[in-house]
């Protein structure tokens, strides 16, 4: 019930502030100076206090330069009365002072976690990636924040050691290994329909399954596992995923053919190091011995063509993108309501084509390596073409996701080095 909730559009008092913020666990701020936290109550642009009675429950404060530029200071709203509608209330008056006090074009942001993305958006703010939202007047939403799953547990996750994190509403990102074998892996979905892109490799069964449990449930089962491509870094536990879940295992049609342990294809569709070096060596080992290599890797029985015409299993909203190059049946995944892009390794962001950039660490937009790339045009031109899509998350193959401005220049850059 608010039926004895007020709002009032003031500023809280030193000690109301610093009452609730102590409630919700912000300590650190509650710790600073009377003058310190009264300087920075008197320049708030704007204040909204919830009070029961007398008291001060939950307040919220709009920061910035009042023409440009606005920021909020997240929802405050102690314990006893969250999920009682105050943090509604509090923020239809900003919402409604905003309409009039922020001239158009002007930027109104706030900071928040995944877990409270969903309550944000009903209120027109946009997810922007990397923890910041921005205001859309015309009442834009993040349509899934508020979906099964879409909860504080599920943002956080990391069970075990697992370095799992929530990088998008239904998007969960699983890191995998390190060094030359770190690969990623990602859970899409909510428990009541969910998907995994890529399976890491041979040896990763286990921390994938564990972070499935740790997303949706011991016993869930994913409506499918969708291959971005067939190498072995990123197909390597599609077999024993498959058995254990029993579920479907997708490619494309393009790439069935090498999944199955075609001989003719794999050679046919070889990067340099399968042409120069891994090939010739199977063949020195012998018709036999190479046979069993290949019959052991193979995906025969296990994997299926995916309809490159329809959506991701289950998850009507990714569609499928042919990305081919780094091979012949390499594909992506977009979601277009909020621009995220799965993108394998047809667009990465660590460049291990560049000793340089690898030794500095950078974080720079990049395609596949070439040393394993069956057609590097085709595969510059898959790049290009998801980078020409401007997405505002990229989750590569390999790499941390990328988005906000971050990715904006690193798109701008990459079209602009790889157009000449």
């Amino acid at each position: 019930m608010t039926d004895d909730l007020r709002i009032e559009a003031r500023a809280p008092s030193v000690d109301e502030f610093r009452r609730v913020v102590t409630a919700v666990g912000w300590d650190q701020l509650a710790a600073h100076s009377d003058d310190v936290l009264q300087r920075s109550l008197d320049a708030a642009l704007f204040s909204v206090c919830a009070l029961s009675g007398d008291e001060c429950v939950g307040c919220v404060r709009v920061i910035g330069d009042g023409g440009l530029h606005f920021y909020l200071e997240e929802v405050a709203v102690v314990p006893a009365w969250q999920g009682r509608g105050a943090g509604r209330r509090l923020l239809e008056a900003v919402v409604e002072w905003l309409r009039l006090a922020a001239p158009p074009g002007a930027a109104v942001e706030l900071l928040t976690g995944l877990d409270r993305a969903g309550f944000y958006g009903r209120f027109g703010f946009v997810w922007e990636g990397g923890g910041n939202m921005r205001w859309r007047p015309d009442g834009a939403t993040f349509a899934r924040a508020s979906a099964p799953g879409w909860t504080s547990a599920s943002a956080s996750a990391s069970a075990d050691g697992l370095r799992l994190r929530a990088v998008a509403p239904d998007v969960h990102w699983l890191a995998l290994g390190s060094g030359w074998r770190a690969a990623n892996v990602y859970f899409l979905g909510t428990s009541a329909a969910w998907c995994l892109v890529d399976a890491g490799w041979g040896r990763d069964a286990s921390p994938i399954r564990r972070a499935a449990g740790a997303l949706f449930g011991d016993d869930a089962r994913p409506a499918g596992i969708v291959l971005t491509h067939d190498h072995p870094d990123h197909a390597g536990a599609v077999r024993e995923l498959a058995l254990a879940w029993d579920c479907p295992a997708f490619v494309h049609p393009d790439e069935l053919s090498i999944a199955n342990g075609d001989v003719g294809a794999i050679r046919r569709f070889a990067g340099p190091l399968d042409r120069f070096v891994i090939l010739p060596a199977l063949r020195l080992a012998g018709r036999r011995r190479m046979a069993s290599l290949l019959a052991r890797s193979s995906l025969a029985g296990v994997v299926q063509a995916l309809d490159p015409e329809q959506h991701v299993p289950g998850l009507a909203e990714w569609a499928i993108l042919k990305t081919p190059g780094h091979t012949p049946g390499h594909i992506s995944l977009y979601r277009a309501g909020d621009g995220v892009a799965i993108t394998g390794d047809a667009l990465n962001t660590i460049d291990v084509n560049s000793p340089r950039s690898l030794i500095r660490g950078e974080r720079r937009l990049a395609g596949p390596p070439w040393y394993t790339s069956w057609d590097w045009q085709r595969a510059m031109a898959s790049a290009r073409a998801v980078a020409t899509l401007a997405p505002r998350l990229v989750c590569p193959g390999h790499g941390a996701p990328l988005s906000g401005d971050a990715l904006a220049a690193e798109a701008a850059r990459f079209l602009r080095e790889r157009s000449l």
